[in-house]
Order: C-alpha cells, then structure tokens, then sequence
C-alpha cells in the first residue's frame, strides 16, 4: 500500500489528516517566500 492508497483508506473511514491541502499551501508560499 502506498501513501496516496493509505490517505484513501483513511479518507474512507473517516479519518482526518492532519495535513492537507490547505497546509501544503502555506508551506509552499512560505518555500517561495510570498
């Protein structure tokens, strides 16, 4: 099982991430310094 079929599964059984695509952002504009 690879990581994207693991979030899957946790997705399935409701599970929250604790990272997402709202942190993924501002990790990124922080990496591009905006």
């Amino acid at each position: 099982m690879d990581k994207y079929e693991f979030g899957q599964l946790l997705s399935r059984r409701g599970v929250a991430r604790h990272y997402g695509f709202e942190e993924l952002d501002d990790d990124l504009s922080y990496a591009r310094s905006e």
